[in-house]
């Protein structure tokens, strides 16, 4: 391959005929970087995946402090809140 590349540089060709020539051989694949939406999905899915991790969390977080407030999400039996407000 480097062979024929640099055959086609002495010949003249610029490079987006040689790298036209090896797509047209051996397809979209040979590039090291697909051009087109491809590429683009590389970029935007790791983003969104880390939205929708930052988003699961503050869900998490922002449940588990409502649990936390109300002691009957927290599992509190009734009978120990009736003695806690008979004391108050």
């Amino acid at each position: 391959m480097r062979g024929q590349i640099n055959q086609m540089v002495q010949a003249g060709r610029s490079d987006e005929q040689i790298k036209a020539v090896f797509v047209a051989k051996y397809g979209e694949r040979i590039l090291a970087l697909p051009e087109g939406a491809p590429r683009v999905w590389l970029f935007w899915m790791p983003v969104a995946a880390a939205i929708a991790g930052l988003w699961a969390l503050a869900f998490y977080l922002r449940r588990s402090r409502l649990k936390a407030a109300h002691p009957l999400a927290a599992g509190v039996a009734p009978a120990e809140l009736d003695a806690d407000w008979d004391a108050t």
